[in-house]
């Protein structure tokens, strides 16, 4: 009897987020002349062992998909390796009897406000030899296992990536040329393969309006595109936000998911970057944020990009900037809606707001992500 190979989970990766049992299934052939029944086997994992029977007759040269009737609960982030085994008694070749499999179990979980800029990623080859480069990611990221979850890893860069006209030449934040990123490298036939980046958890109990959000950098005269799905409740929502495909210039934009249908739940983000039909074809992310739009980023915090005055005010607010921001500035009511977006040219500003009922207001400095909460009385 031999074990064919672990069929679920399919993926190297595993999302529990520390809780939910998995379930366990492989594939086993005869590769006997005769029907085998009534098979032992044996689930091994952190040193317990879950024994089984293959009841079923299995035919000379057939093959049969065998769930145990043991799930197992992978509740360490990390590594977690487990093994199947097949005792039948007289098989006269035992190399094939068992196979073991090694998930990394996505189990740290992170609450709001969240920030990585990658910057604590040491720096991976930015050799063109597509899926043989490994890159590993810090802050409870990973990158999908080549051959199994996707082609290729993105891998964390700075100063421009190898190829001429395709790629960014500063990161995002802080937006020179030893900043750090996530990019993809298409040369050397790495052409329409995909990147599987994972996020870590995220718990979003005791949020209101959570919002998630990142920059992406897409140029090049073959770029591919990049697709977002969300992980919750034991399901993928794929595409949570429109595919984002082709050049998008020489700059970096940004892109905002509204979390507010997933409050109370813990999620993951599934971020694909497919590259292009040729080299020109460099897609990079950095500054993923996820912030409760009703607190603010710097709840408990000091900003030390922006102030807003007096607050609470009739609403008359002036805004004043250390360094002019790069975007817009936009301000959000109670319910998300974009009631104004204001394009700040210079370091003191007024904000009016008096048109407006009294109430609560958000502040988004859409570069940096911090948020203010504004009160009209």
């Amino acid at each position: 009897m031999e074990v064919l190979q672990i069929s679920s989970p399919s993926s190297a990766f595993l999302i529990s987020c520390g809780s939910g049992k998995t379930g366990i299934s492989a594939t086993l052939r005869n590769n006997g002349d005769s029907i085998l029944a009534n098979v032992p086997l044996r689930l091994v994992y952190n040193n317990t062992t879950y024994f089984d029977t293959l009841v079923a007759p299995l035919a000379s040269n057939a093959t049969i998909n065998f769930t145990f009737r043991d799930s197992l609960i992978f509740s360490s982030a990390g590594t977690n390796s487990f093994s199947v085994i097949s005792d039948y008694i007289g098989d006269q070749f035992t190399d094939n009897d068992s196979i073991g499999n090694s998930l990394t179990v996505l189990g740290t979980t992170y609450t709001l406000p969240y920030t990585e800029d990658f910057e604590s990623n040491l720096n991976c080859a930015t050799t063109n030899n597509c899926g043989t480069t490994i890159c590993n990611l810090n802050g409870g990221w990973f990158n999908g296992l080549n051959g199994v979850d996707d082609d290729f890893d993105l891998r964390a860069d700075f100063g421009g990536t190898p190829s001429n006209g395709t790629g960014p030449s500063l990161d995002h934040n802080p937006g020179n040329s030893s900043g750090r990123y996530l990019y993809s490298e298409a040369s050397n036939g790495c052409y329409l393969s995909d990147a599987v980046t994972i996020s870590p958890c995220f718990d979003l109990s005791n949020t209101i309006a959570p919002e998630f959000s990142f920059w992406y950098h897409m140029n090049g005269t073959s770029v591919g595109r990049i697709n977002v799905d969300m992980y919750a409740n034991g399901t993928w929502t794929n595409n949570i936000i429109a595919p984002i495909n082709g050049s998008q210039g020489n700059l970096w934009r940004q892109a905002t998911i509204d979390m507010r249908a997933y409050t109370g739940q813990n999620v993951n983000f599934r971020i694909t970057v497919t590259t292009g039909t040729s080299w020109s074809s460099d897609i990079a992310i950095d500054d993923i944020n996820f912030i409760d739009l009703s607190l603010g980023l710097n709840e408990g915090s000091l900003n030390t990009t922006f102030s807003v005055y007096p607050n609470p005010s009739d609403g008359i607010f002036t805004l004043k900037f250390n360094e002019l921001p790069k975007n817009n500035i936009q301000i959000t009511d109670m319910n998300g809606r974009i009631i104004e977006e204001l394009n700040v040219k210079s370091e003191v500003s007024t904000i009016d707001l008096s048109s407006y009922s009294k109430g609560i207001y958000f502040l988004t400095e859409r570069n940096t992500g911090i948020v203010e909460k504004l009160i009209v009385y």
